[in-house]
This record gives C-alpha cells, structure tokens and sequence, in this order.
C-alpha cells in the first residue's frame, strides 16, 4: 500500500473515482432516459393507432348511415362523385342495358299489340332485322334452341294436322 500512495494520493484517488462516478452516472441516466422515451413513444403510439382506428370506424359507420338515409346531402357530393367515378363504366353500362332492353320491350309490346293499327309494320321490321342480322344469331344457341323448339312443335302440328286429313279421307261419308 505504500507504493501505491506515492504514486497517487488519497485526495487524487477520491477526485478520479468522484470522475468515474459522475461519467458513469451520466452515461447511466442518458441511456435510461432513452430506453424509457422510446418505450413511452411506442407506448403512446400504440395507443394512439388503437383510439384512431376506433373513431374512423366509428366515423365510417356514421358516415355511411346518414349517407344511406339521405344521400343527396351536399356534404356527400364529393362520396358520390368518387363512387360515381369509380364505378362509372360499369353503372353506365348496366343502366344503358337496361334502358335499352326495356325501352324496346316498350315500344314492341306497344307497337305490336294485335289492335295498334301499325302492328303490321313493326312486325316487318322486326322481320327484316332479324333477317338482315341473321349472321349475329345463327350461332347463338339460345336462339338455335327456340328456333328449334318452335320447329319441332311446328314439325307436330302438321304431322296431326295430316293425320287428321288422312281420317277424314279414308271416313266414308
């Protein structure tokens, strides 16, 4: 031990371990204090998703329950231009199918029904489009089907009908 004091003194030993101390210390709390900002920052962000995820479905499901009782409120313009736009092709589509197929359905029952004087005319129109358009339904087997149906029962009906003719020939009156 007394080597060790003429190298250094007591006074000398108490300053450096007092240095030694401070730095670990500081270095100590630096660390923890880090270590416990990020914990608290994921902390606090998890809570923050889970409170926001819960308010946007609420806010959703609001949202699209007053959009659904009242959808032409001006402040839903902008939703039903962004679903319009989305789905444009598709309603466009379908509601043009639609008015089409009953707008012809329309005008044919109406222009065709047996008392319209001009019944004869559609139907030689409609005679004359299917005839011109033959080749768009010659291969289309819903039309070949009835075409089919409809020749056959034609087919049966003439077959009684000469049945019917041959009984009355071979009757002896």
């Amino acid at each position: 031990m007394e080597n060790l004091n003429k190298v250094f003194t007591e006074q000398q030993v108490n300053d450096i371990s007092s240095k030694v101390l401070k730095t670990s210390i500081a270095k100590i709390t630096d660390e923890l204090q880090g270590k416990f900002s990020q914990e608290m920052e994921s902390w606090i962000y998890e809570h923050y998703l889970n409170v926001k995820n819960k308010i946007e479905k609420e806010l959703i499901r609001d949202i699209t329950e007053e959009f659904v009782q009242d959808p032409m409120q001006y402040k839903f313009a902008k939703l039903r231009e962004k679903l319009f736009l989305e789905n444009k092709e598709l309603l466009v589509k379908t509601l043009t199918d639609e008015a089409i197929m009953l707008s012809v359905e329309n005008v044919l029952e109406k222009y065709t029904h047996r008392n319209h004087q001009f019944d004869w005319k559609w139907k030689d129109a409609i005679l004359k489009f299917i005839s011109e358009n033959w080749h768009k339904f010659k291969d289309d087997e819903r039309v070949n089907s009835g075409l089919i149906r409809d020749i056959d029962m034609l087919k049966s009906q003439i077959n009684i009908l000469k049945m019917k003719i041959n009984e009355l020939e071979n009757k002896d009156f």
